[in-house]
């Protein structure tokens, strides 16, 4: 949670304590601190970052690049978004493409939509691919472009960068389907990795729905869905989902008419706007900058200790994925990442060794090196590790990117993983669901 979402949290707590608060909470809730009188006001400046609900929008609205005649909505959750994307795409298309990529819980639910629907699915392959073959990321949106028009498809549904940190290039696939007269009737792209993170210029995306969250990189902490669409989604509807943020926010944006509803919970907005105005101080590509700087660091040091640092010279963004040393891959995901916290280091660890780390928007200290180094070193303790010495990577120092080899046996019609020259014989995982 960013300093002034935390500070704004606080305040907005001892707002809600105050009995008096119920007289101008929908003024407040409407037109931010300037709803409130001016006596209260001074007692509680610390809301000076809220601005109502047309002021979090129009800052979204500003992060995203998304132009004035795009809709910006909210909701209590992102799955409540994807449900909508799912429905809307399922009754305009007959054949949908999605990838492997997109985050599991997303994948059902427009996998259940599309089964009930009677629309067929196409899951295209490029996880073996982007991490095995280290794949450009130009190749990826190559055989997206293919799988699309050889399967037919009328409906797309991708991440802009995954829960992994594999990136595409949704602007370039985008136009390339234009160019070949095969654009899609209804596109759905889930930025939750990116919003916050990485630049996004939502016209350029060219997509009709735009997905996130301001919980992630955003830094609102408390789950907070954000649709962006340039079509009238919600007017297009024929029925506006039962959700209590998006109706509170509807209603305050004189779109929906109030009626008696489920309450709702209103911190999510109220942290958010104050995570937006922390990125007014310190913007995006400066984050960004360090974030990049960090992961050139943490890579350098990962290669020094047996690691191997997967798209590292690909991505340009502040994920950064590694595969531990060998001996580790018989770990359970849940196993490394407990000795990787015992060390104080937070990770999302997968199967066979993958990790995932975050780089943080400050520069790494010398001790927070100093404790990565201990983490991904061998010791007594951790023998699964390879007995390599390891020490400080300098600010300066450029790092090779050794292409993963993979001994694993791969499925019949899989990318097959090699050194050399890059191979693929993808199959489309395709189902009327």
């Amino acid at each position: 949670m960013t300093p002034s979402a935390q500070q704004l949290q606080h305040s907005f707590a001892r707002l809600a304590g105050d009995p008096h608060s119920l007289l101008y909470f929908s003024s407040f809730l409407v037109h931010g601190i300037n709803g409130l009188p001016k006596s209260v006001q001074q007692q509680f400046s610390g809301l000076g970052a809220w601005h109502g609900v047309e002021g979090l929008t129009e800052a979204l609205r500003q992060l995203t690049k998304a132009p004035g005649n795009a809709d910006i909505f909210l909701t209590s959750r992102s799955a409540t978004l994807m449900q909508l994307g799912s429905n809307q795409i399922a009754n305009s298309c007959r054949r949908v493409l999605t990838v492997d990529l997109l985050w599991p819980p997303y994948r059902r639910i427009l996998t259940t939509t599309c089964r009930r629907k009677g629309v067929k699915l196409t899951i295209c392959p490029l996880r073996t691919a982007a991490l095995f073959n280290e794949a450009p990321t130009h190749t990826l949106g190559q055989m997206i472009c293919d799988a699309y028009i050889q399967n037919r498809c009328d409906g797309l549904v991708l991440p802009l960068i995954d829960h992994r940190g594999i990136s595409l290039p949704i602007p370039q696939i985008a136009a390339q389907l234009r160019e070949a007269d095969h654009s899609p009737k209804q596109f759905v792209v889930d930025v939750s990795q990116a919003i916050g993170h990485t630049k996004i210029d939502f016209k350029s995306l060219d997509c009709d729905l735009a997905i996130g969250g301001a919980h992630k990189w955003l830094g609102g902490y408390h789950p907070l869905g954000i649709g962006i669409t340039k079509n009238d989604f919600l007017k297009n509807m024929p029925r506006v989902p039962d959700d209590p943020i998006l109706r509170l926010t509807q209603e305050a944006a004189g779109i929906l008419t109030a009626r008696h509803g489920e309450t709702a919970a209103i911190l999510p907005l109220i942290t958010a706007a104050g995570a937006l105005a922390d990125l007014r101080q310190f913007s995006v590509a400066q984050q960004l900058a360090v974030r990049l700087a960090n992961r050139r660091l943490l890579a350098s040091l990962l290669v020094d200790a047996g690691w191997q640092p997967l798209r590292s010279e690909t991505e340009q963004h502040g994920i950064l994925l590694a595969r531990s040393p060998v001996g580790s891959h018989r770990l359970s995901g849940s196993a490394l990442r407990e000795l990787l916290a015992d060390k104080g280091i937070a990770a999302t660890c997968y199967a066979n060794g993958l990790v995932r780390f975050s780089m943080p928007s400050t520069p790494f200290k010398e001790t927070d090196l100093r404790n990565m180094c201990d983490a991904v070193t061998p010791s007594q303790n951790r023998p699964f590790l390879l007995p390599t010495p390891v020490s400080l990577p300098k600010l300066k120092r450029s790092f090779p990117c050794p292409m993963v080899e993979s001994t694993t046996v791969q499925p019949a019609g899989s990318i097959r993983p090699t050194t050399a020259k890059l191979e693929f014989t993808t199959k489309m995982e395709s189902s009327v669901v």
